[in-house]
């Protein structure tokens, strides 16, 4: 246990702010040397209930080392009065490497709303940082992203089949209380095997089809057991399938809850024509018998919201607000979201919830 259990979760009384809000110190936060205990307050006073200890270590402390996530303060005095955190990604587009990052875990204290703050964190990482993408913004946050320059980056809005519509019309009337579903346990789509570890044969993988996207967000095996086989708080089924000669030629990931399931990650291999069709015909199939109501996914790219489309989902219109602000060394197709193959059914909002 890297934080200690006895922690600050009540809002600290109101006080006096002072005048000179200009003398607010922004600066970047040191996890390595320095107490990470007043982030953890500050998140408690913000959001109004107790951190999860063993998620927060979690995201902040036992990433890859490649995906170390830097921190913006804002001080006031020895006070820590705002924040905000950059989650490093590689991003490929174009045939070239783009340094990126992700915005997450943004907040204020509430005594210190309202003065500007946040935008000054939000300009100081944009000096420092080639291409920065928001995902899951409030609509507060969202138009105060567009006044720093974020562009939309589309089309980005959620599709959903519906795979057995009755049952979710007998739960809106009251007629059943819950949504009967079966257990998966080990039980995947026809064709997959469970993936139980992420090896070399996935880094393999990831870095072949890299070069066959215009655009894709790289990850390696760290990055994936980290993401979805060591966090604390969820549970994913994570599977792929080869093709004839041994080499993995999808990867899928995805989450059931209650009578709903998330794709949550899905990668393959362009050179097969086949997919992702084959993969998500496949496991609409696999959860129809297992009596799942509905299924969503998130994604930008254009394969595969048509292979998607294909497949009985539709757009429902929900986004989001995915969007980008990049320095001028980016070029300016990046908002063109059906040229990158960005898919997180499973965001930092997502994930931190139970």
């Amino acid at each position: 246990m890297l934080i200690p259990e006895k922690r600050i979760s009540a809002p600290a009384p109101d006080r006096e702010i002072p005048d000179a809000v200009a003398d607010v110190r922004i600066r970047e936060f040191n996890l390595r040397t320095e107490d990470p205990l007043p982030l953890v307050r500050m998140k408690e006073v913000v959001f109004g209930i107790p951190v999860d200890v063993s998620l927060w270590e979690w995201q902040y402390l036992r990433n890859p080392p490649e995906n170390q996530p830097r921190i913006y303060i804002a001080e006031a005095g020895n006070e820590l009065v705002a924040s905000t955190t950059r989650f490093p990604f590689r991003l490929h587009f174009g045939g070239q490497p783009i340094e990126s990052f992700f915005s997450f875990d943004t907040m204020v204290h509430p005594n210190w709303r309202r003065l500007g703050l946040m935008q000054r964190l939000y300009s100081k990482t944009l000096e420092e940082m080639p291409a920065l993408f928001s995902k899951g913004s409030t609509l507060n946050m969202y138009r105060l992203l567009r006044k720093l320059g974020y562009r939309d980056v589309l089309p980005n809005s959620i599709l959903v089949r519906y795979l057995s519509p009755v049952r979710l019309l007998f739960r809106k009337a009251g007629l059943i209380e819950k949504l009967r579903t079966f257990p998966v346990g080990k039980d995947l789509p026809e064709g997959f095997a469970l993936i139980q570890v992420f090896e070399e044969d996935f880094d393999r993988f990831s870095e072949r089809i890299s070069k066959r996207f215009d655009g894709i967000v790289v990850k390696n095996s760290r990055f994936m057991n980290w993401r979805y086989l060591e966090i604390p708080n969820r549970k994913y089924t994570c599977c792929y399938r080869k093709n004839m000669v041994g080499e993995i030629s999808v990867v899928l990931v995805f989450r059931i809850k209650g009578s709903s399931c998330s794709i949550v990650d899905i990668s393959w291999d362009p050179a097969d024509s086949e997919e992702p069709g084959t993969a998500i015909r496949s496991l609409c199939m696999f959860l129809k018998e297992k009596m799942i109501a509905k299924v969503s996914c998130w994604g930008t790219f254009g394969g595969l919201r048509e292979a998607l489309r294909m497949n009985g989902f539709i757009d429902r219109g929900e986004t989001p607000h995915f969007s980008v602000r990049g320095n001028g060394s980016i070029p300016g197709t990046i908002i063109d979201g059906r040229k990158i193959h960005f898919v997180d059914g499973d965001g930092d909002s997502e994930y931190c919830t139970s």
